[in-house]
Formats: C-alpha cells, sequence, structure tokens
C-alpha cells in the first residue's frame, strides 16, 4: 500500500515537473514536499531520524521513478540524460563483475 502512495505521488511529479524526469534529487525534494514533510530540515536530522518522521527511501523514490518512466513515454527524461543513465549502468554492471 505504500509504495502505491509513493508510486501515485511520483507520478504527479513527473506529469508536472521536468527537472524531477531529469534529476533525481528534484524529485525526492518535491515527494518529500508533496507528502507534506518539513524540506527545510539539516541533512543530518533527515539522515538520523528518517524513520521518525516516515521519509520514503530514496531508492524507493527512484525505483518508482524508473517504472513509470518504463511504462509511460511523457514522463521519460531529456536525451542527455537518458544516455548518461545508460553508461552509468554499464559502469555499474562492470563494477558488479570485478
Amino acid at each position: 500500500m505504500r509504495l502505491k502512495r509513493i508510486e501515485n505521488c511520483v507520478f504527479e511529479i513527473l506529469l508536472n515537473n521536468e527537472l524531477a524526469r531529469n534529476d533525481d534529487f528534484v524529485l525526492v525534494k518535491n515527494v518529500y514536499e508533496f507528502l507534506g514533510i518539513n524540506t527545510d530540515l539539516s541533512f543530518e536530522y533527515i539522515c538520523l531520524h528518517h524513520n521518525d518522521i516516515d521519509l520514503p527511501s530514496f531508492e524507493g523514490i527512484t525505483r518508482c521513478r524508473r517504472r513509470l518512466q518504463a511504462k509511460f513515454d511523457n514522463l521519460r527524461p531529456c536525451k542527455t540524460v537518458k544516455e548518461y543513465r545508460i553508461e552509468q549502468e554499464c559502469n555499474y554492471i562492470n563494477y558488479a563483475r570485478n
């Protein structure tokens, strides 16, 4: 149920915010704001108290993004970002093999 809520939130943000399609940090900040979480908290506080304030994980948000961008052409990033992500994926695969 929680993942569906996050996915719905990510969908709305990707639909309305082109920059969030290209930058995961922008997306995460927008998701937190959409969920009513104070994004003015310090990074240290967020890292140490993420469970207490019920933050969705960065990884969960980016997985929802990847799933939605695979399903919907209009939510995909610009060509440059897409190429960069493919290159990074190849780098990670090579890293994992070594």
